[in-house]
């Protein structure tokens, strides 16, 4: 016989599911905000007849739209990362081993390197499943393991990799990541109006990966799962005993207190890379900030937050602040934030950087500066002329991206470059929402896209490793849902 706290405990979960569900029954209706008209086949069919069905080289675009497909095994697997497998050539039956390349295609082979004393470092090729995902079987051999190979992991013990993860990953590692989350799912997301402030966030919809959520009891947006504002259920409470490391942050839930416990959260295995880096930039550093509206590029200097926040900085172009459209507050940035780009990158693209509006150079100054970043320099930021070369925005993750690729491959991307002609691209709404857009490709380079968007009378810009760029035909792979609450968008 059941006993009556069980009971009850079920019939609370029962209340918890009905309440999202309702919820998910009141957003339906809105969802169009969302979706834009893109999603049908007059879009499809257009692109196909405009390129004459010659494929698009979109290896360029579409980061979280390609990692959040990709299996799990591959979110959890670095370069670099220390692991350990089962082999007969170590006494031990298990050797340490560092991963030096990987190749998602060729049946999961992992190169790898022996870290095991005496070992001739000789580079081995083994599979994904090689790794030994026990935690109980390092925990039984964890002392004979630390005296072989302490000499060797000490200088990588930052890489080390997380074996219960591995464990926990078992199940799913041939999963795609986005194919983890359910709808009424939650997880806590930072806003991005104030990183400061976090919410838990229900999952209403999910497309292959870009989110439908819906928090605070009547706030409705979309995220993609891969963004840093995503974390885990918990890992507000894990920052405050970790100040030192993470900005201090509050949770507010939204949601009764009993319904929010009761509810399934979304694993922490798909957030593992959300977090945002340190940023190490001083104030007065020069970049170049793309305007909200994507139409513009200005030159702007970092200023630090109001309690100096490593991982989070303000901007000022001139002598004015980088307002965030949804609160008339200074805007949030971080290291890698899509709007942000390195002057070494911007000058060698055909657009104009410009000064604040209004400004007015003296007189006597006409002739004095041969670039305008020198003028802006000058002006707004003598005291400490630093100028931010790379590592902002997309572009260190793209470099990164780049340089992982052959020679060969990379010439004949450059060569398929202008095969290039259509993208979607997810833009704010003057509500403050997201909306995906087609959009037709009138400039490609491999650091820039210049975009025309039906109904927008100015082109826009964006980093192909932009990850509100979508490539083309990612309507049809987002209207797919294996929910039988999500709509069929591909009619």
């Amino acid at each position: 016989m059941e006993s009556p706290s069980r009971s009850n405990r079920q019939i609370n979960k029962k209340r918890a599911i009905d309440h999202i569900e309702q919820e998910i029954d009141l957003v339906c209706n809105d969802l169009e905000q969302f979706i834009a008209a893109v999603h049908n086949k007059s879009w499809i069919n257009f692109v196909k007849a405009a390129v004459k069905d010659v494929g698009q080289e979109g290896v360029l675009i579409s980061p979280f739209h390609s990692m959040s497909a990709a299996s799990l095994k591959w979110t959890l697997l670095h370069l670099n990362q220390i692991v350990f497998t089962e082999t007969n050539k170590c006494k031990l039956g298990i050797h340490a081993v560092r991963v030096l390349d990987f190749n998602k295609r060729d049946g999961g082979l992992v190169s790898v390197c022996c870290l095991c004393k005496g070992s001739s470092k000789e580079v081995e090729e083994i599979y994904v499943e090689d790794i030994i995902a026990d935690y109980s079987l390092i925990k039984t051999n964890i002392h004979a393991m630390y005296e072989e190979f302490k000499d060797s992991v000490i200088d990588h013990r930052w890489n080390l990799y997380n074996v219960k993860d591995w464990e926990l990953s078992a199940p799913n590692m041939e999963k795609g990541c986005f194919d983890l989350i359910d709808i009424g799912q939650v997880f806590e997301m930072q806003l991005e109006e104030d990183p400061h402030v976090v919410v838990l966030a229900t999952v209403m919809r999910n497309h292959h990966g870009l989110l439908c959520v819906r928090f605070g009891g009547k706030y409705t947006r979309m995220i993609h799962m891969l963004n840093t504002c995503c974390h885990h259920k918990g890992w507000t409470e894990k920052q405050k005993d970790e100040k030192l490391l993470r900005p201090n942050v509050d949770l507010i839930a939204g949601l009764e207190e009993d319904i929010s416990n009761l509810l399934e959260p979304v694993t922490h295995l798909v957030f593992l890379n959300n977090d945002v880096m340190k940023h190490r930039l001083q104030r007065g550093a020069v970049l170049v900030y793309l305007n909200h509206d994507r139409n513009r590029f200005y030159f702007a200097h970092v200023v630090p937050t109001e309690d100096e926040c490593p991982f989070y900085f303000h901007l000022c172009i001139g002598k004015e602040f980088v307002l965030h459209p949804n609160t008339n507050k200074p805007a949030f940035f971080h290291i890698y934030h899509e709007q942000l780009f390195a002057w070494s990158l911007i000058r060698k693209e055909p657009v104009r950087c410009h000064l604040p509006d209004e400004f007015e150079i003296y007189p006597n100054d006409t002739n004095k500066y041969e670039d305008e970043i020198d003028i802006y320099i000058n002006y707004f930021t003598r005291y400490y002329k630093a100028l931010v070369s790379e590592g902002v925005g997309p572009q260190d993750e793209y470099r990164q991206h780049i340089n992982s690729l052959d020679a060969g491959r990379i010439k004949a991307i450059k060569k398929r470059l202008k095969t290039l002609k259509f993208v979607e691209i997810l833009l704010p709404t003057p509500d403050g929402y997201s909306q995906l857009h087609a959009a037709e490709v009138v400039r490609v380079s491999m650091n820039l896209l210049t975009l025309k968007v039906p109904g927008r009378k100015e082109i826009i810009y964006a980093h192909p490793f932009d990850s509100n760029v979508y490539h083309f035909g990612a309507c049809v792979d987002v209207s797919k849902n294996k929910s039988d609450r999500d709509f069929d968008l591909s009619y």
